[in-house]
Order: structure tokens, then C-alpha cells, then sequence
């Protein structure tokens, strides 16, 4: 219908009320006219739902770059992985730098459907014009809390009729970039989650960006470039999907998932590299307790944090039962050329 003090704008009533978790489409096609009889050129369309409160990680941290280039910007990437539709004016981002808590509200109104990606920094312009093939409407302006680009603390957490939640939260530092990128090497790349089921806090669960997908090193508003499915239940302790890893930065077998499951909790573990002659060249896990699943990654480096060379390599973990029995195994693995 019309309303009867503005004639560019309709009210549309519906025939019945908005259900949660539930997403619609509305359509505009050529069968629409104005009060002159001109039609539609083109089909328009619109996703709309009802805004719900979250629960904690139906939205995730999943991508950031906090040490830009020099005259770059940070950004933070979310991604829904619920079913239920959010409203970004309701959330907040907190970080705590230098030990100074910096909180800042979202101040987009925008609908955050389930399976999107968006973005958020205060430079969303210049994200726009760097990044290609990414969904530039998904990168939104907005001011960020204070971020180190050394180790920080980031959270996201919603907040209405006097309660809060925290939504997800993530403590970022160097080490999390890929282990053959020097300090001046990783500004101006993001980290990426590399499974999104994973625990935020691994880890193991985040990696540094390629270039590949969009011509700079993060993927924001996209799949991230070293993102792998959901981990599978394994009958063996230790599984390799793929037992070789070229570490030449080509977004192909960048580095090596060793994925384990084990049989009850209490276990700790001891996982090393050794080269085709019996030297040392890397020890992932020094005897620490490491959960009853999950994944360890080896990026192809050495312990003085110089590149493997190719060739076959030896696994080698011993794993400790609680009730104190060993048990060792041994995988190989191969580098290829990384040059």
C-alpha cells in the first residue's frame, strides 16, 4: 500500500508474522509499475529475517590482519555459521592492548545472514580497491578497538536487555603466521582460519593467507585460501591426509596436517622430524598433554627456522597412555622442492 504522505515509498504487510531462524526472499521483477504504468527493467531481490540473539561461537573470528603494511589498514573477519540472522548494531569488539581495554561498537545496521562473511575496518575503502574478486558490500566501515601488531586479544560479544554475550574471542600473536615467514615478511598478510569447526583458540587452526585467490595475502569476504573440511573420525591414532608438503608459498600443500584421535583423555604426546641421515630438524611436541583430538601442523621448517630441505622425512612420535604404556610410531613424509 501507499502511504498517504510519501509517494516513493510502499508498505508491504505480510500475511503473517516473521518466524526465528527462518530467512526470506523478497523479489521485485517487471510485474511491478508505478501509478504511470512504467515497469521494472530489471529483477531486484532481498534477503530479510528477524534479528535473533546469538549463542556463543555461532559467530566466529575468522580471518585478521593485525600488522599491516606500512599505510595499511587492520581488519576482522566474521563468519556466521549458525542458522540464525544477527543484527551488527547489537554487537561490540573488544580488544586489550597494552593492558588498556579498548571496546567499540559496531555501528553498521546491517543483516548478518547465516554463511556470509563480512568484514570490518576502519579503512574499508582501501581494503576494497586491494583485495580482487572479493564481495566489496561485505566490507563495511567501522572503527576497530586498538589492535598491537605484535600479540593482542580480540572478542565480539552481543549485548541487549541487560545481558551480554561474548560470541567468540581470540588471542593472536606472531607465531601464528607460517613458521618461513620472517618478521618483516608477514606485514601486510593476514592469518586465516584453516577449518572452521576448529577451536578458535589452536593453534594449529590458523595459518598465514596466500595470494592466490585475490592478488594480495588475505581473503576477506572469501573462503579462506588454506581453508580444509571439517576434521573426520579416524580408526588410527595418527593420520597424515597427505604425507608430503612443498613449503613454497603456492596455497598448494603449504604445510602438514598430522591429525590425531585418541581413545580417552590424560594423554600427552612427543612428535619430532627427523632428515633421511637421522638428524633432528624439528620437534613439534615436547612431551605436553594434547587433548583427545585435534591437529598439529609442520610448516616445513627446522628448529633454527631455516626451510627443510627436500626429501624423505621421518614423523616420529611416542605417545603416553595415563596408565603409562608407550606407544611409538613412525610415519614419512615428503618435502618436495620448495625452489
Amino acid at each position: 500500500m501507499l502511504l498517504p504522505d510519501e509517494r516513493t515509498t510502499v508498505r508491504l504487510e505480510l500475511a503473517g508474522n516473521l518466524q526465528p531462524s527462518t530467512l526470506y526472499l523478497l523479489t521485485i521483477d517487471n510485474t511491478v509499475s508505478d501509478c504511470s504504468g512504467n515497469t521494472f527493467l530489471w529483477i531486484d531481490s532481498l534477503f530479510f529475517g528477524l534479528a535473533e540473539k546469538p549463542a556463543p561461537h555461532d559467530i566466529i573470528i575468522n580471518e585478521i590482519l593485525f600488522n599491516p603494511a606500512t599505510g595499511g589498514a587492520r581488519y576482522v573477519e566474521f563468519y556466521n555459521k549458525s542458522n540464525k540472522i544477527f543484527d551488527w548494531s547489537e554487537f561490540f569488539m573488544a580488544s586489550n592492548s597494552d593492558s588498556i581495554t579498548s571496546v567499540v561498537q559496531i555501528t553498521q545496521e546491517r543483516l548478518f545472514l547465516p554463511g556470509q562473511y563480512h568484514v570490518f575496518s576502519n579503512d574499508a575503502t582501501g581494503h576494497r580497491e586491494n583485495y580482487a574478486n572479493i564481495i566489496q558490500k561485505y566490507v563495511m566501515m567501522t572503527a576497530l578497538p586498538s589492535l598491537d601488531d605484535r600479540a593482542d586479544s580480540i572478542k565480539v560479544y552481543w549485548a541487549g536487555g541487560g545481558k551480554t554475550v561474548v560470541v567468540d574471542s581470540f588471542y593472536y600473536y606472531r607465531g601464528l603466521h607460517n613458521a618461513l615467514l620472517s618478521t618483516s615478511e608477514q606485514e601486510g598478510v593476514a592469518i586465516e582460519r584453516i577449518r572452521l569447526a576448529g577451536p578458535t583458540q589452536d593453534p594449529s587452526n590458523w595459518s598465514s593467507a596466500s595470494p592466490l585467490v585475490t592478488g594480495a595475502y588475505g581473503t576477506p569476504t572469501l573462503p579462506n585460501s588454506q581453508a580444509l573440511p571439517a576434521l573426520s573420525v579416524q580408526d588410527e591414532l595418527i593420520t597424515l591426509p597427505l604425507a608430503r608438503l612443498s613449503p613454497d608459498g603456492d596455497n598448494r600443500e603449504d604445510f602438514l596436517e598430522i591429525i590425531f584421535n585418541l581413545p580417552e583423555e590424560g594423554y600427552a604426546g612427543s612428535m619430532k622430524v627427523y632428515d633421511s641421515d637421522g638428524n633432528l630438524v624439528k620437534t613439534l611436541v615436547r612431551q605436553n598433554l594434547i587433548g583427545t583430538s585435534g591437529s598439529i601442523r609442520w610448516d616445513g621448517d627446522s628448529d633454527d627456522g631455516r626451510k627443510t630441505r627436500p626429501g624423505i622425512h621421518v614423523l616420529y612420535l611416542e605417545i603416553f597412555a595415563p596408565d603409562g604404556t608407550v606407544k611409538r610410531i613412525k610415519k614419512t613424509v615428503a618435502v618436495v622442492a620448495s625452489e
